[in-house]
């Protein structure tokens, strides 16, 4: 068999991902960058002194990035110290409201219980929490850790576990049957922003996305 080759067009974090595994398995890998770096979206901007992310300003599902270094036969630690971030994410309301999602749940839900319209909205947080982490339990096999979902991939979920999935309602949907706070319901269906999609029309299954930021 003659040398395997392949051209990987974007040297953002997906192209030099797949650059790296491609060379580890022994192809011949060309990657196409039309910037003066790599890195696609994990850039920055410098002027006058400040400094400005691009894109990700956090990292999540560090075995991810665990698994791509393994696969080269390196250590991550060995290149990267990973800081973490505490508090997670801060949302700063038009009121002045502020509220601080932490690393500690207890400090968050203390923090939730303060500024909710509904005494009922902290526990209903925590249901959130247990419904996303459900939801990424039946689905991150098939839609976050392999190739890209499709209709077949949904249709081979067993039926028993569809409801649990939540693909008809949207995700705003979804969180107003948990928390009644227009505060909160900003901050859950802020998620959406990681597809580029409104929570008011995209499917509720991809709740499973605040599972991933909120547990690293």
């Amino acid at each position: 068999m003659g040398e395997r080759r392949a051209v990987i067009i974007g040297g953002g974090i997906g192209g030099l991902s797949a650059a790296i595994r491609l060379s580890a398995a022994g192809w011949r890998v060309t990657l196409l960058e039309q910037n003066s770096a790599l890195g696609g979206k994990m850039g920055e901007i410098r002027a006058d002194g400040y400094r400005w992310d691009t894109g990700p300003s956090v990292i999540t599902m560090r075995h991810v990035f665990e698994d791509l270094f393994a696969a080269a036969g390196r250590r991550l630690e060995d290149y990267l110290t990973l800081l973490p971030v505490d508090p997670l994410t801060r949302y700063v309301y038009p009121d002045g409201t502020t509220l601080d999602i932490r690393r500690d749940l207890a400090e968050t839900i203390s923090q939730i219980a303060q500024i909710a319209d509904d005494p009922r909205d902290a526990e209903g947080y925590l249901a959130f929490l247990a419904y996303a982490a459900r939801i990424h339990r039946i689905t991150g096999d098939k839609f976050i850790y392999h190739d890209p979902p499709t209709l077949w991939k949904l249709a081979r979920t067993p039926l028993r576990d569809m409801p649990a999935v939540d693909p008809l309602r949207t995700m705003d949907a979804a969180a107003r049957s948990f928390v009644r706070s227009p505060k909160l319901r900003q901050l859950l269906g802020r998620f959406a922003t990681y597809v580029g999609a409104s929570p008011y029309l995209a499917p509720a299954t991809l709740n499973v996305i605040a599972h991933v930021e909120l547990t690293g």
